[in-house]
């Protein structure tokens, strides 16, 4: 009994080392940990970039306390030209083992106006201070095309339809464009319309002091009109339009207006 005992032991330890081989030979996946990438490797002009990230470990991420930010590249090196030091909207507090979580980038920095042409990547932070977890990954380059411009474009408003003479009328501009506007040489005029033509009834060629400048992307300003004519009398009711020019903005200036009526 003990020589045959002696025989089946010699095999059994080699398939247990050939186990303990194979344990080393494979690398333990980490308790937390992550991936990004982006979903193309250039963005024509108007398209935005999809930025995904993975959960690559073991355990659920919590991205309660994740940013991120968009960097291009400059003299060898990589300058930040968006920073978000929040979780995007579109991402969950916790993200499960595997499961891939979403968000887009517009193209734009943080004041609003759109990049150009470059190269681009984005870092992203996963923070999680009860774990004592924090790692940052980047994801691998990419181009916005030379196709990307910037838009240029405001709308005007009044706050009403129409309105009583002798009453106050308020106005609003929008910049509804991708870059901050040169208000600086700001013009409005008040048009009355007759069956012979637009005839300029009220000429202001100062910003109102509501208006700032610049005016940045996005944002709106307001100012109001006493309804008085360059004569310092009030307009009699008719219909009107509001012309606002901005010509110091480049590529032959900016125009917006509005129409309104004024009644008895």
């Amino acid at each position: 009994m003990g020589k045959a005992t002696g025989r089946f032991l010699r095999p059994f330890v080699i398939i247990i080392s050939c186990f303990t081989i194979l344990a080393f030979a494979l690398p333990a996946l980490a308790a937390y940990d992550f991936s990004v990438a982006r979903d193309k490797s250039s963005y024509a002009a108007g398209t935005t970039v999809t930025i995904q990230l993975t959960n690559t470990g073991t355990n659920s991420l919590s991205l309660r306390s994740m940013r991120w930010m968009v960097q291009v590249k400059s003299n060898g090196g990589w300058r930040e030209v968006f920073t978000e030091a929040a979780k995007p909207s579109t991402v969950s507090d916790d993200l499960p083992v595997g499961d891939i979580a979403t968000w887009t980038w517009n193209g734009k920095d943080n004041e609003g106006t759109i990049q150009p042409a470059g190269e681009y990547r984005i870092k992203v932070w996963v923070i999680m201070p009860r774990h004592s977890y924090q790692d940052d990954k980047v994801t691998s380059s990419f181009t916005l095309t030379s196709g990307w411009s910037a838009a240029k474009d405001i709308r005007v408003t009044s706050n009403r339809a129409q309105y009583h003479v002798g009453g106050t009328v308020t106005f609003t501009i929008k910049n509804t464009g991708d870059v901050g506007l040169d208000t600086g040489n700001f013009s409005w005029i008040i048009y009355r319309h007759t069956s012979s033509g637009p005839q300029a009834r009220s000429t202001h060629n100062s910003r109102p002091t509501g208006v700032p400048n610049p005016l940045l992307p996005g944002r709106s300003a307001s100012w109001s009109w006493d309804m008085r004519n360059d004569s310092g009398g009030f307009v009699a009711a008719d219909d009107y339009e509001l012309e606002v020019k901005l010509p110091n903005v480049p590529d032959s200036g900016i125009e917006g207006n509005c129409f309104f009526k004024v009644i008895p």
